[in-house]
């Protein structure tokens, strides 16, 4: 019994933490299939082994845990909790840093081969020596504590989820407050980046933006190079203190999601919504994410992502993830056009992350998919932080440009048709639109490009003079402000 338990424990794990994001049936297919491999594992051991075949149980049970769990513990045995510093080429020589940054699960699948082989002759040692039928029932005694543990922390996650919301003290009268649409775009990159380091001049787009109404800030740069950090920071009204800035990821997601916006919208009677593909948002301020995981693929890739199973199909998926993602963006955006007919014109806040133009690169130069679909591609578009050759840079540029050119493409219309409907209902929105932070092809670039951002945001015409002073850290301290004016 175990060893179809210890198959498929990773699986019900990551659907118990991901249940809402998680389709169960996706889930189930996932499992039914790793459970007819171990099956078929099972029935080759009592078909050339018979008599001993008790003593290989064991080992297929911690074949499947190296499987799952090897690199994961190797990555943090081999770079510790801040693994992103050693992945910088100006510490390692030319020659590795390419090796560890685009291939970095290479290491980490070295020691889990090494760790398995020494495991194994250690096995061989002591399988004559010792008692595997008594080890496998400790094991099945083993696996029925881990049930009733998951069956339980099922339950728990349940009654979590019904009172996850903390509580929010409601004004007592409700106040008649602009829509505000938060669009950010993954590290879009600023105008004058843009022209002089990719070659390509964005004026067309923000040309488009300004007729609108939009005040675009052409130099605007974010505080910080990465998503966690970056958002974490315009969420709590503004930069996070030096002395933080040595803790995990995991310290940042939680800054992320128990932000001082969201309740702080949430006292001010707004409505909350979510739309994103990024998966790093679960707040308990803000409703569950309105944009779901309908691809078994992307399921796929999600249960799998520390294990070589992804790096192998992920390959052959490539062409069906990329459709799926072009799918997201564009459900996303279909979603905000449809917003203000579906929930009103006043009081509502949506939230949309975009994972464009970061990538996977999913765009060709005629916002079509990309024919460019293969695995080494998709690792050669993470650059930043190797010594790329110069042809390697510019393929990466022409293609960074090529989702600039598809997403303008896509949001432009949606943001003039959210505009539209509030003038024909005379309710003037806020609008939000930029990129979390720049882009970087390689380490020879200027490493301000990095927080490089498009910003740009639309208000009524009083206001606009101010915006055309507003630093991107000080988005929503002026927009609190201007919301006690409107």
């Amino acid at each position: 019994m175990h060893i179809y338990f210890f198959a498929i424990l990773p699986i019900c794990w990551i659907y118990i933490k991901n249940c809402d994001e998680l389709p169960l049936q996706h889930i189930v297919i996932i499992a039914i299939a790793l459970g007819i491999v171990t099956a078929c594992i099972n029935g080759f051991l009592r078909l050339i082994c018979k008599k001993t075949y008790n003593a290989y149980f064991p080992l297929v049970s911690f074949g499947w845990l190296s499987f799952w769990y090897s690199i994961p513990i190797a990555r943090i045995l081999i770079f510790g909790r801040h693994r992103i510093a050693i992945w910088d080429s100006s510490v390692l020589p030319p020659q590795v840093a390419p090796i560890i940054v685009t291939y970095k699960w290479s290491l980490a699948m070295l020691f889990a081969f090494v760790f398995g082989m020494v495991t194994f002759l250690f096995w061989r040692i002591l399988r004559k020596k010792f008692n595997f039928t008594k080890l496998n029932r400790i094991l099945n005694v083993w696996v029925m504590c881990i049930s009733c543990f998951l069956l339980g922390q099922t339950v728990l996650n349940y009654f979590h989820r019904q009172n996850a919301k903390l509580p929010i003290i409601k004004n007592q009268s409700i106040e008649k407050l602009p829509n505000i649409y938060h669009i950010i775009l993954d590290a879009y990159t600023n105008y004058h980046v843009l022209k002089e380091t990719y070659g390509y001049d964005n004026s067309d787009f923000y040309n488009a933006l300004e007729q609108l109404g939009f005040v675009c800030q052409k130099d605007s740069h974010s505080d910080y190079s990465g998503t966690y950090l970056s958002m974490s920071s315009v969420l709590n009204f503004g930069c996070q203190h030096s002395k933080e800035l040595s803790e995990t990821d995991t310290y940042f997601h939680h800054k992320l999601n128990c932000n001082e916006v969201w309740p702080s919208l949430s006292q001010k009677n707004y409505q909350l919504h979510l739309l994103e593909h990024v998966g790093i948002y679960q707040s308990p301020y803000m409703p569950a994410n309105e944009l779901k995981v309908s691809n078994f693929v992307k399921t796929f890739l999600a249960v799998t992502s520390d294990t070589l199973l992804k790096h192998v199909f992920e390959n052959c998926m490539l062409q069906k993830y990329y459709q799926q993602h072009i799918y997201e963006i564009k459900t996303i955006l279909a979603l905000l056009h449809e917003s203000p007919s579906r929930y009103g014109f006043q009081n509502q806040y949506f939230y949309a992350h975009i994972l464009s133009p970061h990538e996977p690169l999913v765009f060709d130069e005629n916002g079509n998919i990309s024919q460019e679909q293969t695995f080494e591609g998709v690792l050669l578009q993470k650059q930043q932080n190797i010594v790329a050759t110069d042809e390697q840079q510019e393929a990466f540029k022409k293609r960074y440009v090529n989702q600039i050119r598809a997403i303008n493409q896509l949001v432009l219309p949606v943001l003039r048709d959210i505009i539209n409907q509030h003038a024909e209902n005379h309710q003037a929105p806020i609008i939000i639109l930029h990129g979390d932070h720049g882009r970087q092809v390689c380490s020879q670039e200027n490493p301000a490009n990095a927080t490089a951002n498009l910003f740009a945001i639309y208000v009524p015409e009083k206001f606009r003079s101010e915006a055309a002073h507003l630093e991107f850290k000080n988005l929503y301290r002026w927009v609190f402000k201007l919301l006690e004016n409107w």
